[in-house]
C-alpha cells in the first residue's frame, strides 16, 4: 500500500463527529487538518482524531507519522497545507459551491458529505464537476441514505407492485432542532394494499453492502454474515 491519502476536514459541526474517530483507523487515509468557524469545535475534532490514531496505531506508530492534526484558522489556510491531498467538505449545502471550487483551485480533491447535495443550484454543481474535470481532480459523494437498506427496500416494494399503484406520498420532518434532524416518511397506501395481509420485515437483518432488506418469507442473501 502506498502513502495514505491526507484529508483536510472543513466543517466540524454535528455531522462531523464520526469522521475524526474513524479516519485514523483506516490505513489508507489520514486526517491531517481541521477547520471550522468555531475554533473550539475544530480543536475538539483534532484532539479526537489524535486520540483515535494513538488507539489504532499505538504511540510508536503515531511517532512515525508526520505529526498531529493541524487546526487551521480558515478553509483557505487548510487548503494551503502541503499535507492535504483531499478536502472533506462537511459544511452546510449553501456553502458547498464556495468551498468545493476553492479546494479544486488549490489542487485538492473534494469529497462531500453524502446525504447533502453537491450544491443547492444545478448550475453550480455542473461548474464544480467541470472544474474538477479540467484540473484532473476528483469530486466524490456517497448518498448513503438513498442506497441504504431501508430506502432500497421501500423502492423494491414499490417496483414489485407490493403496495399496488401509489397514489400519493407525504413527507414529514420531525426534529428537536436543526442539529438533531430525523426524517419520517408517511406514505398513503392504496386500498389494494390495505386489504392484503400485512407482514413485517425481518428484524436485525444485516447487509455487507447496500441492498434491499428481504421481504417476509424470502431468503436473505446476507444471512449468516453476522
Amino acid at each position: 500500500m502506498g502513502a495514505p491519502l491526507r484529508i483536510g476536514l472543513v466543517g466540524a459541526g454535528k455531522i462531523s463527529g464520526t469522521y475524526p474517530d474513524t479516519l485514523p483507523r483506516l490505513p489508507g487515509l489520514r486526517l491531517t487538518a481541521v477547520t471550522d468557524l468555531n475554533r473550539a469545535r475544530a480543536e475538539a475534532a483534532a484532539k479526537t482524531a489524535e486520540t483515535a490514531e494513538t488507539a489504532a496505531k499505538g504511540a510508536e506508530g503515531v511517532a512515525k507519522s508526520t505529526g498531529g492534526v493541524a487546526v487551521a484558522a480558515s478553509a483557505d489556510e487548510l487548503m494551503a497545507h502541503e499535507d492535504v491531498d483531499a478536502v472533506l467538505n462537511l459544511t452546510i449545502p449553501a456553502a458547498h459551491a464556495e468551498v468545493a471550487p476553492a479546494a479544486l483551485a488549490a489542487r485538492r480533491h473534494v469529497y462531500g458529505y453524502g446525504e447533502k447535495p453537491l450544491s443547492g443550484i444545478r448550475e453550480e454543481a455542473d461548474a464544480i464537476l467541470g472544474a474538477a474535470g479540467r484540473a484532473g481532480l476528483r469530486v466524490g459523494r456517497a448518498p448513503d441514505t438513498v442506497l441504504g437498506p431501508g430506502t432500497q427496500t421501500a423502492r423494491r416494494a414499490v417496483d414489485d407492485g407490493l403496495i399496488g399503484t401509489p397514489v400519493a406520498a407525504t413527507a414529514f420532518m420531525a426534529t428537536a432542532g436543526p442539529e438533531l434532524a430525523r426524517h419520517v416518511l408517511d406514505v398513503m397506501l392504496t386500498p389494494r394494499y390495505a386489504a392484503r395481509e400485512r407482514t413485517s420485515l425481518p428484524v436485525g437483518t444485516t447487509c455487507s453492502r447496500p441492498e434491499p432488506v428481504p421481504l417476509a418469507g424470502e431468503p436473505s442473501a446476507s444471512a449468516g454474515h453476522g
